[in-house]
């Protein structure tokens, strides 16, 4: 009698998860622009995040520039920790600045 009790109960808060915490959906790509880039990684993830890092002047800014531009002009908010405090944010040219989220931690 206890394990069909036991057994409810489990359904019951399974399907209580399921209803407040749906399952989350495989992420989507969004094409980088590049197309060497987007047969090797597919894009990038969406949701996700992106870790982009290098010496200064190897043009990491001009391989997410398009896709800001593009996601911010959707309306999208686009998050971005600038770990090294050395993004301008009015420098990003054709950037919705107000669909900009930056985050510096200290």
């Amino acid at each position: 009698m206890k394990s069909k009790r036991r057994d409810v109960v489990l359904a019951e808060l399974r399907a209580h998860i399921e209803r407040i915490a749906p399952p989350r959906t495989i992420p989507g790509r969004i094409p980088t622009g590049i197309e060497v880039l987007d047969e090797i990684l597919g894009g990038w993830p969406c949701p996700g995040i992106s870790l982009i890092e290098g010496r200064p002047g190897l043009g990491r800014l001009g391989l997410v520039l398009p896709v800001l531009r593009d996601l911010t002009h959707e309306g999208r908010w686009v998050p971005i920790v600038d770990g090294a405090d050395w993004l301008h944010p009015p420098g990003l040219d054709g950037v919705d600045l107000s669909r900009l989220i930056l985050i510096r931690p200290g």
